[in-house]
């Protein structure tokens, strides 16, 4: 079956103009907190915090299994193994750099 989609591995993804990446990205980004608003639009009431941690749960289990099924063989192919497991890892500590840092600098009442 044709798919008429470029896909990253295709060469004419790099002939598009950079807006459209910027475009995609941005439109990206936006789907997580237009949910979150028309959720608790829709639902104001029933938005507990054991609910909100859940879907914040989930959400994050999304994305782990998306970073590690389909963007990181693909870091394998384009950087090689080696290099593609050390960014994995530098990412890793530089998120847990960021939450530590966060955390000591909030106040106790907003403290994670």
């Amino acid at each position: 079956m044709y798919n008429s989609y470029p896909s990253l591995c295709d060469h004419s993804v790099l002939l598009m103009p950079l807006a459209i990446f910027v475009f995609a990205a941005t439109l990206s980004g936006l789907a997580e907190p237009l949910g979150v608003v028309l959720v608790a639009y829709l639902f104001p009431s029933s938005l507990s915090p054991d609910i909100l941690e859940g879907l914040l749960g989930s959400v994050g289990g999304v994305m782990a299994f998306l970073t590690l099924h389909e963007m990181l063989p693909l870091a394998f192919d384009y950087a090689g193994q080696k290099h593609a497991v050390k960014a994995v890892f530098f990412g890793m500590a530089f998120m847990s750099a960021s939450l530590y840092l966060l955390e000591i600098s909030l106040p106790d009442e907003m403290s994670l």
